[in-house]
């Protein structure tokens, strides 16, 4: 199966701190937004039913800051949960991936700053038997990064 692309444009990830101050509504309508985009820019969306690779990368613009590596990661949470099957009181998902534990989901996310976008969300995803087929900017802050808080010109 080759490598799923879905790059969101104008999207941002929500940082943990602004998230546990939503009310749970406010909270629900994020979740709602981010699988609809998700949906609208991912398509075809494949059906992944073993353990998934994913890069998730935060392209971020002018006037705006890096997040630090626990807000990167948690802002991550409404993309990840939008994109997991449904299960027990969640009703809804889009069923790309089975699980998110660290067993069936081997994940990174990284950021760097385009100053010719406002913000825009990437993510790749393939079998973790497979080689993900990412694009060349991204592979090479990936290679240089370890924490994900890279900067390039």
């Amino acid at each position: 199966m080759p490598t799923w692309k879905c790059v969101i444009p104008g999207y941002d990830l929500i940082s943990p701190n602004k998230l546990i101050r939503m009310p749970w509504y406010r909270q629900a309508k994020e979740k709602e937004q981010a699988m609809n985009m998700v949906f609208v820019h991912g398509r075809p969306l494949p059906v992944f039913d073993c353990p998934v690779r994913m890069v998730i990368a935060r392209m971020f613009g002018k006037g705006q800051r890096p997040l630090d590596t626990d807000n990167l990661y948690g802002g991550c949470k409404l993309l990840i949960d939008s994109l997991k099957a449904p299960k027990g009181r969640s009703k809804r998902g889009l069923s790309v991936i089975i699980e998110d534990n660290p067993k069936a989901l081997d994940l990174t996310v990284i950021q760097f700053k385009n100053t010719e976008i406002s913000c825009d969300v990437g993510i790749w995803a393939c079998p973790m038997t497979e080689v993900l087929d990412l694009p060349k900017h991204v592979a090479m802050i990936l290679q240089s990064s370890q924490d994900g808080r890279v900067s390039i010109p």
